[in-house]
Parts: structure tokens; sequence; C-alpha cells
């Protein structure tokens, strides 16, 4: 919003400072006093601006770091079932080695899904998209509603068909935690992810 020079000036003045500002200018009284009324306006408008703006942020940057948690958590499970299977081809002799290998590819395919949803929200939020960010929640919408359902179906169906682990709890993909801020912002009109698309540590 642009202002002419004299309202920039007066918008950067503490209210004590604008009164004794404006006097100095020696105004008619209805005018000096429309003047401040103005002033004060969009100085309310500014911090509710600003406010909102600051408010925006904080649910963009909770939503990165619970996806980026997720997918940490993910990847340390991967990296397990990596190490097991790179055990086989070493001809290692490793119990249930075709359940680790089923669930490398498993854990692989989900950190494709995640590495794109990740780009999606952060290329939104730096292109404006999620300025604003729409319908949120506080118990509601979260990282996972920018997967479109055909590739979380996909996802939960890799894991679903995973041999069950005497020693492992199964993973479960598209859980956010909730004790993790991030389940803030949805996706709206923002381009979802397209990605090509256990057991817990």
């Amino acid at each position: 919003m642009q202002h002419d020079p004299l309202i920039r000036r007066l918008l950067k003045l503490q209210t004590r400072d604008l009164d004794a500002h404006i006097k100095r200018l020696r105004l008619p009284f209805d005018r000096a006093e429309a003047l401040r009324e103005h002033i004060l306006a969009l100085k309310r408008e500014q911090r509710s601006r600003e406010a909102r703006t600051r408010m925006h942020q904080a649910r963009w940057l909770a939503l990165i770091r619970a996806l980026k948690y997720e997918r940490h958590k993910a990847r340390q499970s991967r990296a397990y079932s990596q190490t097991q299977a790179s055990k086989q081809t070493q001809g290692q002799d490793v119990p249930n080695s075709d359940a680790h290998l089923a669930r490398l590819e498993a854990f692989e395919i989900y950190d494709a899904v995640l590495e794109r949803v990740l780009a999606d929200v952060q290329g939104a939020q730096r292109d404006g998209t999620g300025r604003l960010p729409p319908a949120y929640k506080t118990n509601g919408d979260s990282w996972v509603a920018w997967v479109p359902r055909h590739i979380r179906e996909r996802v939960l169906a890799a894991f679903a068909a995973l041999p069950p682990s005497p020693k492992r709890k199964t993973y479960q993909p598209f859980k956010p935690n909730p004790n993790k801020l991030g389940d803030m912002v949805s996706p709206s009109n923002a381009q979802a992810a397209q990605p090509e698309g256990g057991e817990e540590k």
C-alpha cells in the first residue's frame, strides 16, 4: 500500500510523537483530528496485518517441521531394513531377509512421497500460495492432506502387504504425531504432490 511522504512519516511515529507532529503542522482542528484518526486507523490495520503474517508463517513452519519429523522417523526405519538387506547381499545369514527387502522397498516409496510433499509445501510457502493458509483446524488438516488419495492408498497397501515381524512394531505411514506441531495448514488450491507411489524402530 502506497502513501504520500507525510503519511509514511507519521506512520513511523509513536502516538505521543504523532500528536506533537500534527500540532506543529498548524492544521485546522477538524483536519488535524481527521488526520490523527486516519493515521491511527492505518496503524491498527498495519498491526493486524503483521500479526496475521506472523501467525501464518508460524503455521507453515510448524507444518514443515512435522513433515520433516515424519521423514526422519521413516528414514530411521528404512536405514535398519537397508542394513539388514545389505548383510544378505554380502552373504551373511539374516533372518527374515525377504521381509527386510520388502520393507526397504516400501520405505523407499514412502520416502519419495514425503520428499515430493515437502517440496510442494515449501514451494507453496515461497510463491505466496501459503501467505494466508486456508482451512486451519486444530484437529483437522495436516501435511497428510497434501498427499493425493491414490498415492496414500498405494503406500498404505505396500505397508499392509509386509510380512509381520516378531521383534518390531508395524510402521504406520501418514500418521502425524499429535505431540508435534504442524497439522495446521491444508493445501486448499495449492498443487498437491504427485510422486510415484512397516516397521518402526
